[in-house]
Parts: structure tokens; C-alpha cells; sequence
């Protein structure tokens, strides 16, 4: 854990590290969608900023906690890998994180 100032909220520390694509099992229960158009749109972002937005995945369940979109939308451009937040974290906590990541009223 970093060194707090006093008074300083407790915030997981993430490690990020170089995945193969393949190896990021979606979450069945990802309740985010995307249209063809909205795809269209992430692979041409992608192309021209690059990966942005962050892929996470959870070494305990091995699956994406989220990033699944950006993830079809590489492998759709040939991409293999790519950086990704790694957590380790239970099943529960797996699904409150997706849900908090794809919440619109609390994006940040």
C-alpha cells in the first residue's frame, strides 16, 4: 500500500502488466452492449489514440471485470496484447466492480 497523507482514503493498489487478448475471458454476466456503429467508432478511437480507457482483468476468477468492448475491438484490428489492470479480488467484489465501471451516473 502507498504512504498516505492523514486522513487519506485506503485505495487498492493495481498492477498493470502486458496480457495476451486471448487469455481475457469475458464475465457473462457484463451487462454492457455495443452496436455495430458504437463498434465502429471504438476501433477507429482506438487507431488513432490508442487503448485509452483501461482493460481490467481479476487473477482470481479469470475473467474481465471490464474493458470486454475495447478487447473485441482489438482483437477486430489485430491486436494480441495489451495492457491491463490486473486485480485479484473475490466473485462478489468482481461483479460490483463491472457494475460500478459500466454505470453512467458514476464515471468519472
Amino acid at each position: 500500500m502507498a504512504k498516505l497523507a492523514k486522513g487519506q482514503a485506503k485505495v487498492p493498489l493495481v498492477e498493470t502488466r502486458r496480457m495476451a487478448l486471448a487469455e481475457l475471458l469475458p464475465a457473462d454476466y457484463n451487462p454492457r452492449r455495443i452496436n455495430d456503429k458504437a463498434m465502429k467508432g471504438l476501433r477507429a478511437s482506438l487507431e488513432r489514440f490508442g487503448e485509452l480507457g483501461g482493460i481490467v482483468y481479476n487473477e482470481q476468477t479469470g475473467r474481465l471485470v471490464g474493458g470486454h468492448q475495447r478487447v473485441k475491438a482489438l482483437a477486430a484490428l489485430g491486436v494480441v496484447d495489451a495492457e491491463v489492470r490486473v486485480v485479484s479480488i473475490p466473485i462478489a467484489e468482481e461483479k460490483a466492480a463491472n457494475l460500478a465501471l459500466n454505470h453512467p451516473g458514476i464515471g468519472g
